[in-house]
């Protein structure tokens, strides 16, 4: 694309390549075009060997395997000339290259496992390094003045509201670091992305779908938006400046909001010549466009810093300089890193500590397994017990456990305390706590730490106290469950206490049966009704039949047929409805829409038993509150018109074929027990719990279906003035307040 040269135009489009499929990340560099083509699955170089103008070579430098959704994203030329690439979870992470990351982690123990990375090439294609793992889907990659870089990282939508849910967030991207997400979701029970070994969270964003981010450094912005970070949220129409602050070796960060739009579904940006931000909408079929953002007025020129900021920026540059010099130590052994890296598992930063814990994993265990277990310093001890216990047998982990044991009391600061439970969850996942004594000497220890006045340890111990069967964590949960005063951490302690068999009163059982109750109406993610059913059953395994009699009248009722899917059967047909007649009734429609007919019709088609609008409806399919921040009127009125033109990959049904040639088509409920014999398969969307149990071996083949569990002709029953309203609210996400409706 060709802008005039007062950038006001477009001038010319041309096409430069057609055989590369679905391009995600574009980057020119070193003379060349680099091309992330995610469907082609690789990365290319396309060059003009004779300089007509023209790209006449084509060359692929790495091939990657594994699937397409969270695929093959951006690109991004480093400060070191070297080219970055970064991938979704769905990108099979490379075996037969060097690779950064802790030995200790699961897939450098042979484990197949479904995590984002950052893999780095020479321009020419060769040496690939893996700098990083642990990511969800970041879509974007882009470097700061310093060097150092960043990416905006997706969440999973099908936990959200869960413990175990971790919200989008910006992410300072460092040498070796695992930053904790793993591929699982849907498995049972569940995966805890965060702990002790992760870096932490630069910022939580919230809900989002994150795409491309960028620097204002090549902007005329005024002077703190050439420093910011520009994250883009295709789901919510939104640009937001991410402010970056030095802090230690990483960075404090926060967020503003500078554009918004309904629909404003941004997928890419770029700042040109001009200092303009350019910005790309679109994406699954939705109306693309480009807009230019620039800025007016006075340029306001950076502020003189004070002393303290002069202070706290050559502090964070020393820093930055001593976690780059740890760094060097990863992908290698050397004869003095643990000697130079041992110091620094004690420091306050905690990204140098996980800098100089990352060197010294990568030496030989034999060359620092006695200085682990003879530190006297609590941080450094733990983190270096943390890191033992991942390379040692179940004998080794008691030896650990007793160590830890040693530095554990309530006098510890929240880092350390984590870090123990952590230590602590890792050796008795080896088997080093299967001693009966070693197991109440353990609960000695935690015992008198539970309840915590953080809510984090509170929550992590009450996990590992349940794993070790303490008599005592259902007399002192119950009584955190019933104070708890957000659904997340409810769902924590009934989480918990699911599978303890030891410790009830009638009174208790009583209580947590009719918190489990009350929890089947909270909202949250997809996942949510799955999460609290799952929870329900394992309780319900362990009761006596006394005590299920005990607790009957909180189980769950047959559902009945709904007063609106009554109504619905009786609707009568207006018209079946066409994208270009519909769209020309609904302009000859007169008077105003009303919220209230829209919101009762949003209920009587159907659409609030699978989708939710301002808190209400169900989680089955899209959240649709802000569905106007990435859709116009007629984009929303062509998927519900055809629900199967794009249906986006999570919300894709399965379809099991048997050895008998029965073919089953629904979503596969959340798995009890991945080891489990049988697969269970919802295949009525308005009636999720209602479940086809198969045996696996039973299965033929099982693979996605194009197809929208949502029917058509939802609208066909409606007329031109119905359809108005029912569109407004939607556009409206649910507010009575919106503009959308005349005073």
């Amino acid at each position: 694309m060709t802008l005039s040269s007062d950038s006001k135009q477009v001038v010319a489009v041309e096409t430069i390549d057609d055989s590369l499929l679905e391009c995600r990340g574009l980057l020119f560099a070193h003379g060349s075009l680099y091309v992330n083509a995610n469907n082609s699955k690789g990365l290319y170089r396309l060059r003009d060997t004779n300089s007509d103008g023209q790209f006449d070579e084509t060359k692929l430098l790495y091939q990657s395997g594994g699937g397409v959704g969270h695929g093959r994203n951006d690109l991004a030329l480093g400060p070191d000339g070297i080219i970055y690439s970064i991938q979704g979870d769905a990108v099979d992470l490379p075996t037969d290259c060097l690779d950064l990351t802790s030995p200790f982690t699961e897939h450098r123990q042979g484990k197949k496992t479904n995590e984002g990375h950052v893999i780095s090439l020479k321009p020419s294609g060769g040496n690939p390094i893996l700098v990083l793992a642990g990511l969800r889907n970041p879509y974007g990659i882009a470097f700061n003045t310093h060097g150092e870089m960043f990416t905006y990282d997706a969440d999973a939508e099908y936990d959200m509201g869960a413990p175990w849910y971790r919200p989008t967030r910006v992410r300072h991207l460092v040498s070796g670091a695992d930053y904790g997400w793993r591929g699982v979701t849907r498995k049972w029970p569940p995966y805890y992305p965060d702990h002790p070994g992760n870096p932490p969270s630069n910022l939580d964003v919230g809900k989002g779908s994150p795409t491309a981010v960028l620097f204002g450094t090549k902007s005329r912005f005024p002077e703190k938006y050439r420093r910011a970070l520009f994250i883009l949220d295709w789901a919510y129409g939104r640009i937001l400046a991410v402010h970056i602050i030095p802090r230690g070796s990483s960075y404090l960060c926060r967020a503003e909001t500078i554009i918004k739009g309904q629909p404003l579904n941004v997928t890419d940006l770029a700042f040109g010549p001009d200092g303009a931000m350019y910005i790309i909408t679109g994406g699954r079929k939705t109306q693309s466009a480009m807009y230019r953002v620039r800025a007016i007025g006075r340029s306001l020129h950076q502020a003189s810093m004070s002393g303290q900021q002069l202070a706290r920026h050559e502090h964070a540059t020393k820093s930055r300089k001593l976690r780059r010099s740890l760094e060097a130590y990863h992908g290698r052994s050397s004869p003095s890193a643990v000697a130079t890296a041992w110091p620094y598992l004690s420091n306050s930063d905690p990204w140098i500590r996980q800098a100089a814990r990352i060197a010294i994993e990568h030496q030989p265990v034999r060359n620092w397994r006695n200085r682990a277990m003879a530190e006297s310093n609590p941080l450094a001890g733990l983190t270096a017990l943390t890191s033992l216990s991942h390379a040692s047998d179940a004998k080794q982990c008691s030896e650990i456990i007793e160590r830890i044991i040693d530095f554990t009391s309530s006098r510890l600061p929240r880092a350390e305390k984590l870090l123990a439970l952590h230590a602590y969850s890792i050796c008795m996942t080896r088997g080093g706590a299967t001693d009966e004594q070693l197991r109440l000497r353990i609960l000695q220890s935690l015992g008198p730490l539970y309840p915590d006045h953080d809510a984090i340890v509170t929550q992590t111990l009450s996990k590992l106290l349940a794993e070790l069967n303490d008599e005592q964590l259902v007399r002192k949960t119950i009584p955190l469950l019933l104070a708890a005063d957000n659904k997340s951490e409810k769902i924590q302690y009934l989480f918990a206490l699911r599978s303890m068999k030891l410790g009830w009163s009638d009174t208790l059982r009583r209580i947590y049966f009719q918190q489990l109750a009350q929890a089947k109406s909270f909202q949250g993610g997809d996942g949510m009704p799955q999460f609290l059913k799952q929870i329900e059953r394992d309780a319900i395994a362990v009761l006596s039949d006394r005590d299920k009699e005990l607790v009957r009248q909180y189980l769950e009722p047959s559902v009945a047929a709904s007063e609106f899917e009554i109504a619905y059967a009786t609707r009568t047909l207006v018209k079946k409805w066409e994208l270009s007649d519909l769209t020309n009734e609904l302009d000859q429609v007169k008077g105003h829409p009303i919220f209230a007919d829209g919101k009762l019709l949003f209920s009587t088609v159907l659409c609030a038993r699978c989708h939710r609008v301002a808190g209400e409806g169900a989680a089955i399919g899209p959240d649709l509150t802000a569905i106007a921040s990435r859709f116009g009127r007629r984009d929303i009125l062509q998927s519900i018109l055809s629900p199967s033109r794009v249906v986006a990959e999570r919300y894709q049904t399965d379809v099991l074929v048997t050895r008998a040639g029965k073919i089953l088509t629904g979503r596969i409920a959340v798995q009890a027990d991945y080891r489990s014999p049988h697969l269970q398969i919802a295949p009525d969307a308005l009636h999720p719990f209602k479940l086809t149990t198969i045996a696996k071996v039973e299965i033929e083949s099982h693979k996605k279906s194009a197809n929208s569990m949502m029917p058509q002709g939802l609208l066909d029953t409606l007329t031109p003035g119905q359809i108005q309203s029912l569109l407004a609210y939607l556009l409206a996400g649910g507010n009575e307040q919106h503009p959308i409706y005349p005073r």
